[in-house]
């Protein structure tokens, strides 16, 4: 299992440099001693998750290590967010235990690690069971409730060997921008696999334009890996002109499509750089596609969005349709996967469980295959090519949203009818009454990148034929 990976390299690494927050650096000895020193708080025998309020702090990261080499489970928990968010999170998890680095005490339950005394380590040999959860982290959901997405070691495991399995020469040399929130799991990339290879991270600081941070943290320090959103890159367009970043030897992309014209443009910056498209939803545990997307190996394009490639080894992805039927090449579908990464389903939602799984056959063997939600088609030489959502879940910022999650939100705010729709690249907010301070009471309960960037009141929303609400002819409004 990867943990005794994990074990190792910080045993043989001990001197080297594993994180870099501000100008402060701090070496896998320090990090070691500091998580083995929080593993003490963990309850003993208890199997409840523990929750871990994400500073950008040698302390949490510390605290994620603690945990999993504790071989408990781990839910970050954002401290940005709003309350009633992290309440919802903290109860549907069955939380009892969350460790923080911050005086401040936020919720009940609290344990202090910002001034725990590091303690020389002595991991236990023993490995939890594959099937033990390892992290709970939660997704948009559509009812207003996020939905918690269990994720075991044993997916783990798996995403760590397709991840190895491209033949990345990272050593302990290298150097690792990390530009997520942990509660992200786009994040356990930029920190997990640096880890296991010995080398540094370095967190980008979330105050002021993360953006502009995230450039300054590359040049200054020289990043040799670095995983973005296309999102991120894009907005560094107006610098490109500028930009020279030889020592980048890895640009990975994740978290939205990736459009052709960027990589173009992107790696004129990077000369050194291969860069990779990486794809794979929360429930498929981080990315189970990785495709090749240099551009001096002439990789392949659809609809101006680069292929996500082949899943991973031993995964495996289908395009499928409304009725579960397996759609043959070059035939636009719903993409389904089934495999080790694969969770087993969502916490406490059987009724969502049982829409989104479904069996079978495939290569003459039964298997059971999760709907992604993604459109997607695969070509003659069996390169899939994602295509965006096929319902209301969108992507902005590289993470999910459910645009019903929004529009329960501001219809418990008003007392008319809402509707939310997102017109490229916008969440707008329909409402047929004017709520004062709507937007300010949505900012309270939802979290940025949620919000919408227009309200618009109406006298009425539109309906269609069925009663139902007319987001067509939502979008034809300015």
């Amino acid at each position: 299992m990867f943990l005794r990976r994990l074990r190792e390299s910080f045993c043989n690494n001990a001197q080297r440099n594993a994180l870099c927050i501000g100008d402060t650096f701090y070496t896998y000895r320090d990090l070691d001693r500091k998580a083995f020193a929080i593993a003490q708080l963990l309850p003993e025998k208890k199997r409840s998750p523990v929750g871990i309020i994400t500073n950008n702090d040698l302390s949490t990261y510390a605290s994620l290590f603690a945990v999993w080499l504790s071989g408990k489970t781990a839910v970050p928990i954002n401290p940005a967010f709003p309350r009633q968010r992290n309440e919802t999170i903290i109860h549907e998890a069955g939380i009892e235990t969350i460790l923080s680095s911050s005086n401040t005490v936020l919720f009940p339950g609290e344990k202090h690690t910002g001034d725990l005394s590091p303690l020389p380590s002595a991991w236990t040999d023993e490995d939890p069971a594959p099937g033990n959860i390892m992290y709970l982290l939660f997704t948009s959901g559509s009812t207003g409730i996020p939905k918690g997405v269990p994720v075991s070691y044993g997916n783990f495991d798996a995403f760590v060997n397709s991840f190895l399995a491209n033949s990345y020469d990272f050593s302990p040399d290298d150097r690792f921008l990390q530009t997520f929130e942990l509660t992200f799991d786009a994040s356990l990339d930029s920190y997990v696999i640096p880890a296991l290879s010995g080398a540094c991270i370095y967190p980008v600081n979330s105050d002021g334009i993360r953006y502009l941070n995230a450039l300054k943290v590359l040049q200054k320090h020289n990043i040799t890996v670095a995983k973005m959103t296309p999102s991120m890159v894009a907005l560094l367009k107006p610098y490109f002109s500028k930009i020279q970043l030889p020592a980048l030897r890895y640009c990975l992309f994740g978290g939205e499509g990736l459009p052709e014209a960027l990589v173009n443009e992107w790696a004129e910056c990077i000369p050194n750089a291969a860069i990779h498209n990486l794809y794979g939803p929360t429930e498929a545990t981080v990315e189970c596609f990785f495709y090749d997307a240099t551009p001096r190996r002439t990789p392949v394009s659809y609809k101006g969005f680069m292929s996500i490639g082949k899943p991973a080894e031993r995964n495996i992805a289908v395009v499928a349709d409304e009725n579960n039927r397996i759609l043959p090449v070059n035939t636009e579908g719903e993409l389904c996967l089934s495999g080790p990464q694969v969770f087993e389903g969502y916490l406490n939602r059987p009724e969502l469980n049982a829409r989104r799984f479904f069996n079978a056959e495939y290569n003459g063997k039964t298997h059971r295959f999760y709907r992604t939600g993604d459109l997607a088609v695969y070509n003659n030489d069996g390169l899939f090519f994602c295509l965006g959502r096929n319902d209301r879940q969108i992507k902005i910022q590289g993470y999910r949203v459910e645009l019903d999650e929004i529009e329960t939100a501001a219809s418990e705010l008003c007392n008319g009818k809402t509707a939310v729709i997102f017109k490229e690249p916008e969440i707008i907010l329909f409402t047929e009454t004017s709520t004062e301070n709507l937007a300010e009471k949505l900012r309270r309960i939802l979290p940025e990148w949620m919000l919408p960037s227009k309200i618009i009141t109406l006298p009425s929303v539109p309906v269609n034929i069925n009663g139902k609400t007319d987001y067509q002819k939502l979008k034809e409004y300015e």
